[in-house]
């Protein structure tokens, strides 16, 4: 396996516990509406991340690079739901205030992670992760 990809995995579970976390359902329905927004309307979703957001992109990173940051709104790619794509599983990691959702796409081909945090009522995506 390929050292950047190692390194990019043990973050990613590194990462991961950092929050207290409880297994949950994506049926909670403050969250199920924003996420119906999020993924329908390109800029409610530009509005609902925090830039400058911090996260992975194995396609856009050099070797020894440990970050990526999407520093505004014209960096960001409009993210369809992953859910309506074929061979997708889906893992969702929930507390009060955060939900992670991670997608394993194609077969294994690719993995994603969104982490969306709830402030002031409503929810944004803090943290996004893309490995190929």
């Amino acid at each position: 396996m390929d050292t950047k990809y190692l390194i990019i995995l043990i973050f990613f579970f590194l990462s991961m516990c950092q929050y207290n976390t409880k297994d949950t359902t994506i049926e909670s329905n403050e969250f199920q509406i924003f996420r119906d927004q999020f993924y329908g309307d390109s800029i409610f979703q530009t509005n609902h991340i925090y830039f400058p957001m911090k996260g992975l992109d194995s396609a856009q990173m050099e070797y020894d690079d440990s970050i990526y940051v999407w520093k505004n709104k014209a960096h960001w790619k409009f993210r369809s739901d992953p859910l309506k794509e074929k061979d997708i599983i889906l893992n969702i990691t929930a507390s009060d205030t955060i939900i992670e959702e991670l997608y394993n796409c194609d077969g294994g081909g690719y993995w994603e992670l969104l982490r969306f945090k709830k402030t002031n009522k409503d929810w944004f995506l803090i943290y996004y992760e893309i490995v190929y």
